[in-house]
């Protein structure tokens, strides 16, 4: 699921980016690098820190960096953990007010910085963040097509070079059969079914039964792993981001 918020305001553009399930980091960098920006990639970790004021300065520290070196892109991770909803927490309120006094000055500055952000839970986004992220995009998991080309990529084309491992599958077959895996889960499938190919080659070696090893990787081998794989998502979690992208959304 991907929540993309562009706020736009006199030289500033504030691109806060919402991603669940597949691939954060890795979208970030690339728009990071689409953008020809310097990249921060920001965790809760990075910022929260046991000293009192300590989270505080380190905020005020990324903006400030991120101006001198713009253009920039800072990438939160997880935004929600260090700015949900402000309860009686002195540390977590003071947290969410020093990141919203930041995101307003920026609208002041004259500098160019893209602000991305990821929340696997977006519902618990302080009101006050929330309010200044106008644009709010789903992004379902991945459709047949999309889950047909990922099995023909990571099966198909990344053993294509190996000899003594060919694959020779029906990738639509194998995409009807994982309706609700997510692209980690199907990854996962192949990179499973891989290591079952490398494990009887091991044996083969290990009892010198052959000098030559030749395994084939089919819909029966493929569909074996899909049987062991549950899918990481289910359906009270999925109708719950399609709720709130209903009430939410906006493109």
């Amino acid at each position: 699921y991907i929540l993309f918020a562009l706020v736009k305001k006199f030289q500033i553009d504030i691109l806060v980016l919402f991603i669940l399930l597949t691939g954060k980091t890795l979208l970030a960098k690339a728009v990071a690098t689409e953008c020809n920006t310097t990249f921060f990639n920001i965790t809760p970790s990075t910022l929260v820190t046991k000293w009192r004021g300590d989270s505080e300065k380190l905020i005020k520290v990324m903006f400030e960096m991120a101006e001198h070196m713009s253009p920039s892109t800072i990438f939160i991770d997880e935004l929600d953990t260090i700015a949900s909803k402000r309860i009686d927490h002195e540390a977590s309120r003071r947290l969410t007010s020093q990141i919203l006094i930041h995101m307003d000055g920026l609208s002041s500055s004259k500098k160019r910085i893209f602000l991305l952000a990821t929340s696997n839970h977006p519902w618990e986004l302080d009101p006050a963040i929330f309010r200044r992220l106008e644009k709010r995009i789903f992004i379902d998991l991945p459709d047949v097509q999309a889950r047909k080309d990922m099995f023909e990529y990571y099966l198909s084309e990344m053993l294509q070079k190996n000899k003594y491992i060919k694959c020779k599958i029906d990738s639509d077959s194998l995409a009807q059969k994982t309706n609700g895996y997510s692209g980690s889960d199907i990854k996962l499938i192949c990179k499973e079914t891989a290591m079952h190919a490398m494990r009887l080659m091991f044996n083969v070696l290990e009892n010198k039964s052959s000098n030559h090893f030749n395994c084939i990787i089919t819909n029966n081998e493929v569909n074996n792993t899909i049987s062991k794989t549950k899918p990481s998502t289910n359906d009270t979690d999925n109708n719950k981001y399609k709720i709130w992208q209903s009430q939410y959304a906006s493109y």
